[in-house]
């Protein structure tokens, strides 16, 4: 084996193993809680793992874009391979722990996997008894199905200081504009909202984002001819 292809191999067997011990722990727990708790006890565990990734992100500091990095340089040259770029990198990385390093990769990786299976898991828990019917105040229509883009929206807003409350609480502001637009909130909105960023690249953006600048140049290209 030559010397810079070990570094993948030890990678990929470290997540692999980090990943099916989350697994047991997981369905270890979920097989012990009564029905009528499962759901509870699946968000706190998805809780807890978002705590621990974020700590590991935290830890990794400038290299937390370090699998980013390595899809720009195969989207930007369709000749590089994934294995060689990642080994080339590890190896370029400065500092001696080395192994370290590659154990906190393992971690984010094992987390991220960890988190998509959460999310389709989640489904086994949800019942129309988790729903919280709000009442209809206007006659607003939120026109999309998938309300976690209405609530990265409101999140946004608020955080972008466009949009807040009397008491500048994000999840009650949620609660209301939700109202406004008569859309019905399930208990587990904010776990799908966590998820939305989990699952993602760390330099995702929402698609709703880039819907609504397309929807405004889509408008002003349409006023400006009719000007001409």
């Amino acid at each position: 084996m030559k010397k810079n292809e070990k570094h993948l191999l030890i990678f990929e067997k470290k997540w692999k193993s980090i990943f099916d011990n989350l697994l047991i722990d997981y369905k270890k727990q979920i097989k012990n809680t009564k029905k009528k708790f499962k759901l509870e006890l699946h968000n706190t565990f998805f809780r807890n793992l978002t705590t621990k990734y974020l700590a590991v992100q935290n830890d990794l500091g400038n290299h937390s874009r370090f699998f980013i990095e390595i899809i720009d340089e195969l989207n930007t040259d369709k000749n590089k391979i994934f294995e060689t770029e990642f080994n080339k990198k590890i190896i370029s990385t400065k500092g001696g722990n080395k192994q370290g390093f590659l154990e906190n990769l393992a971690k984010c990786n094992a987390f991220m996997e960890m988190f998509k299976f959460l999310e389709l898991e989640k489904n086994k828990y949800n019942s129309i008894d988790n729903k919280k019917l709000e009442k209809v105040t206007t006659n607003l229509i939120w026109k999309k199905d998938n309300i976690t883009e209405f609530t990265q929206l409101v999140y946004g807003l608020f955080h972008g200081e466009y949009l807040t409350n009397s008491k500048g609480e994000i999840t009650k502001l949620v609660k209301d504009v939700a109202k406004v637009f008569n859309i019905t909130l399930t208990k587990d909105w904010q776990g799908n909202l966590s998820g939305s960023i989990h699952n993602s690249n760390i330099d995702y953006k929402p698609k709703i984002f880039k819907k609504l600048e397309e929807g405004f140049d889509k408008y002003k290209n349409e006023k400006l001819k009719k000007e001409k």
